[in-house]
């Protein structure tokens, strides 16, 4: 909403706390997935950004615009992404590449190429690639430019 109406969005964690939980007013994926980042850390765990290119099922070298959040649990790598809206997941799903159910969606990680991971959900029976990222280093300097295209590009 924010974003459609021209306002600043920024993305520090007291920003997207007032903005997300107290003034109740959703957000995507740079807000969503900044303010679980931050709940993370208070928690203790060790969360990692990453950025993500999303493709829906093509095979195309679209900008770093998707936001997602790492955690390693009990001896495992997840994927926590609460920010790609219905088509997205609301579990974490593992980098093993294991098959998870959330509801009537299945969700895996493939690596499609060496290095290159595909967030991927079952429809009409084969894997459909939501988004694909890789294992580099990104810090909140790239979340700021990814987060200052997707809500100011007029496109």
């Amino acid at each position: 909403v924010g974003c459609q109406l021209g306002d600043d969005l920024p993305l520090d964690l007291e920003s997207l706390y007032r903005r997300i939980v107290v003034k109740k007013r959703g957000g995507y994926c740079f807000e969503q997935n900044g303010l679980l980042f931050g709940v993370l850390e208070e928690l203790g765990l060790f969360p990692q950004l990453y950025l993500a290119r999303v493709i829906y099922n093509q095979d195309i070298h679209s900008g770093l615009t998707h936001r997602i959040t790492m955690v390693d649990y009990e001896g495992a790598r997840y994927v926590l992404d609460v920010g790609f809206g219905p088509h997205g997941p609301s579990i974490p799903v593992p980098m093993s590449g294991v098959e998870s159910a959330d509801g009537e969606k299945i969700f895996r990680i493939a690596e499609v190429r060496p290095g290159e991971f595909h967030m991927q959900v079952l429809k009409k029976g084969e894997f459909f690639s939501l988004y694909r990222f890789e294992l580099a280093r990104y810090g909140q300097s790239d979340c700021e430019l990814g987060h200052f295209y997707s809500h100011r590009h007029p496109d």
